[in-house]
């Protein structure tokens, strides 16, 4: 064969082996399940978004107000 390395005749030789069937089979099925249950998980996705920012406003208050005067009194200990 020319223009062939013998690397390639391994390399080939071991992608049509038996394990490495078995091997790309596993990861197709996976690849085909994941697809299969996209539309689940971004419900499930958005379902938690929701669930997670409901009622933050008091508590984003205090901790930008508290961030806010750590940086004052930061700079306000530099300038004296």
């Amino acid at each position: 064969m020319f223009g062939s390395d013998e690397g390639d005749i391994e390399k080939s030789a071991a992608e049509s082996s038996e394990g490495a069937v078995v091997i790309e089979t596993f990861v197709n099925i996976r690849i085909v399940a994941s697809l299969c249950m996209e539309e689940e998980r971004v419900q499930r996705y958005g379902k938690a978004l929701e669930e997670k920012h409901t009622n933050n406003l008091c508590k984003n208050i205090i901790e930008g107000t508290s961030f806010g005067l750590g940086s004052f009194f930061q700079m306000y200990g530099k300038f004296l």
